[in-house]
């Protein structure tokens, strides 16, 4: 998935640095490095990734088209759980 963009909606930012200790740079990191993306009925996206410094994050986000770019707005990242972390291994 080609992401241009990410749009940041101020409360879910302090959401997930208050609850998740996940910043937006970190978070952003994870669609740059291995992942994997799964679709939900409500057409979220569920991204299992790694940042930089090897922190393994869930992250919940929608995807929008603008301008012919693919926007990414982040609803929620929190570390992976054992068995989100054994889907991610899975080939």
């Amino acid at each position: 998935m080609r992401v241009d963009a990410f749009e940041w909606d101020e409360s879910n930012v302090v959401k997930n640095i208050l609850s998740h200790n996940a910043y937006p740079d970190e978070i952003e990191e994870t669609f740059y490095n291995r992942t994997k993306l799964r679709k939900t009925a409500q057409d979220r996206y569920l991204l299992y990734g790694v940042t930089k410094a090897g922190r393994h994050l869930f992250v919940v986000f929608l995807l929008k088209k603008k301008a012919h770019q693919n926007v990414v707005r982040v609803i929620s990242a929190r570390d992976r759980t054992k068995k989100e972390n054994s889907y991610y291994l899975k080939k």
